[in-house]
């Protein structure tokens, strides 16, 4: 029977293939054409390797009767693959930054929103994306001064997309605000990304703001280790097309109100991927990380037990759900922390999980990653408090010290009719937006 093994290998500790004796007693067939330690050999080309000798497969690649797994390094003297015994643990997953392309707008910005699309290459294995978004702010006229948006210049970029398409596949496998892929990172990371927002909202001229928007194929977490976040790295093979959509967003995502004139003289978005260069993927495809922006309810009376007003979707694992609390009330853009109160999650009619207040669960997760808090610049309100790190966000991460056999496996759900709800009190009956963004897995399948 063949078994699933972690797809790490490490070639440095190469154990022996049986002798000929114990393979014909064990298989009854001739010693096989390729050994383990062939990869030692100078007629192979190294370059899959990482500089310590590891290499990184499939992780769902499966043994053959010796108990070895075929990589796809080449021998050119044998004139086929080389196999290796897999091992647990001592390889780390090496990745490269590489620089992609620069969106700049020509003009026109802050009036309306403004898509724009980036053909990525298929070359290579992609364990990441990071933005690094750069533009100029200038106020001038008037006599009022507006109110700075809590969460600027993050909220200047309305949308993130990324989708392969063609090729016999078609996925949207990342969307999700700016906002919303900052605070995952930072919640499961443990680190905010850097942010250089304006101070005030009063007359300036070409005023620079920036921030870093890592966004993660490789399934990403401060306790992950290395073989579990490679089972989800993207094979461009899998598309005909990977497409990345970058919308611009308006000048009352940096200041809403009062009677100056807000304009964004420049802005410009650098495009990098995290290619991953020690990982091959055989005929088994890695997970396809998705992470999505779900819902938004819009709340304004004090309720127990309120569901959400679509259900949470199921037939696939769930590694996260993302909530997050708004006020957007007038002027304000602000995340708050006065608005859920218990928080009840139910399979069929089973509890698995309940907090009575936001300090419990958002306290689990700060323990669980590390979470620093928040920075909380001049001019705005707080983006932390003693009681939560990224005010206004909770993270509930089913991937518990990084080990997949603890996410939340909704795959069979749907075929036994079983559902998942999602209970939670509103405290305050101003209103008050809920947002949910959902992080989960999809099983590759063989090619």
């Amino acid at each position: 029977m063949r078994e699933l093994l972690p797809g790490l290998i490490d070639l440095r500790h190469l154990e022996p293939l049986p002798d000929r004796a114990v393979q014909q007693e064990r298989t009854g067939r001739k010693t096989p054409s390729v050994m383990a330690g062939v990869v030692k050999r100078p007629s192979l080309a190294l370059g899959a390797l990482n500089r310590d000798g590891s290499y990184f497969c499939s992780p769902f690649a499966q043994t053959d009767d010796l108990g070895l797994i075929q990589t796809d390094i080449w021998d050119k003297e044998r004139q086929s693959f080389v196999k290796v015994r897999p091992i647990r643990g001592g390889a780390g997953l090496a990745l490269v930054e590489r620089y992609i392309n620069t969106i700049t707008p020509a003009g026109g910005l802050g009036s309306s929103v403004l898509p724009f699309f980036v053909d990525m290459p298929r070359g290579f294995i992609y364990g990441g994306l990071m933005l690094d978004c750069q533009n100029t702010v200038t106020v001038a006229g008037g006599v009022t001064n507006g109110t700075l948006n809590d969460e600027e210049p993050l909220d200047f970029i309305q949308r993130v997309v990324f989708e392969g398409t063609g090729g016999g596949a078609a996925l949207q496998l990342k969307n999700m605000k700016a906002r919303q892929f900052f605070r995952a990172h930072h919640l499961l990371v443990g680190k905010e990304p850097q942010l250089t927002p304006l101070a005030n909202a009063g007359v300036q001229t070409a005023t620079p703001v920036r921030f870093l928007l890592p966004i993660w194929f490789a399934l990403p977490g401060a306790l992950v280790p290395p073989e579990v976040g490679v089972q989800s790295v993207l094979d461009p093979s899998e598309y005909g097309k990977l497409t990345l959509e970058v919308d611009f967003g308006l000048t009352t995502d940096f200041i809403n109100g009062g009677d100056r004139t807000v304009t964004i003289p420049t802005a410009s978005c650098d495009v990098y991927a995290l290619q991953a260069v020690n990982v091959s993927v055989t005929k088994n495809r890695p997970y396809r990380y998705i992470e999505t922006y779900f819902l938004r309810d819009a709340l304004a009376a004090i309720a127990t037990e309120r569901k959400l007003s679509n259900p949470i979707p199921v037939g696939r694992p769930i590694r996260y759900l993302l909530l997050e609390t708004r006020n957007e009330v007038a002027n304000a853009r602000q995340p708050v922390d006065d608005t859920l109160g218990t928080i009840k999650l139910f399979i069929s009619q089973t509890q698995i999980l309940r907090y009575n207040n936001f300090r419990a669960y958002v306290e689990r997760n700060r323990s669980d990653n590390h979470v620093f808090d928040a920075v909380n610049p001049a001019g705005h309100n707080p983006l932390s408090s003693r009681d939560n790190p990224a005010i206004g966000y909770y993270m509930f991460d089913f991937a518990k010290g990084g080990r997949l056999d603890g996410i939340l496996d909704a795959s069979r759900f749907p075929a036994r009719g079983v559902p998942i709800d999602f209970l939670h009190d509103v405290l305050i009956a101003t209103a008050r937006q809920l947002d949910v963004n959902v992080g989960f897995l999809v099983p590759g399948g063989a090619r």
